[in-house]
């Protein structure tokens, strides 16, 4: 199975985004659906810790709530929240990240967006 996808593997499943935290310790990947596997894990926000010496990743606990067909993944400045564009139903999903831990919760509301397949964060 492809890196992010849970050790038992998820058959047609594939990584889209590889994010890593800013403080080096922590690396997100999206997990897309591209063959007809069942929810949750076709779609899902994969987060590893990453240790700075080695590079190894330790799995962490997957993200699923809201995430369908995950396009693209953002932080916000602060690395705070977590933002998972959902290309296919035309959402943004925003999770609370908790950087010591890697641990996501739901943050509220996804975002409605035509088609979202990107996120930058600009300067005020």
């Amino acid at each position: 199975s492809p890196p992010g996808t849970p050790s038992d593997g998820v058959p047609g499943t594939a990584p889209a985004e590889i994010l890593v935290h800013p403080n080096g310790r922590l690396l997100f990947a999206s997990n897309r659906r591209v063959a007809d596997v069942p929810p949750p894990l076709a779609d899902s926000i994969a987060p590893f810790a990453l240790d700075p010496a080695t590079g190894l990743l330790t799995p962490l606990p997957h993200a699923t709530a809201g995430i369908a067909n995950p396009r693209h993944l953002a932080l916000d400045p602060t690395g705070t929240w977590l933002y998972a564009s959902n290309q296919s139903t035309g959402t943004i999903v925003p999770f609370r990240l908790d950087p010591a831990t890697g641990a996501l919760a739901p943050g509220g509301d996804p975002v409605r967006s035509p088609t979202p397949v990107c996120l930058v964060f600009g300067r005020a």
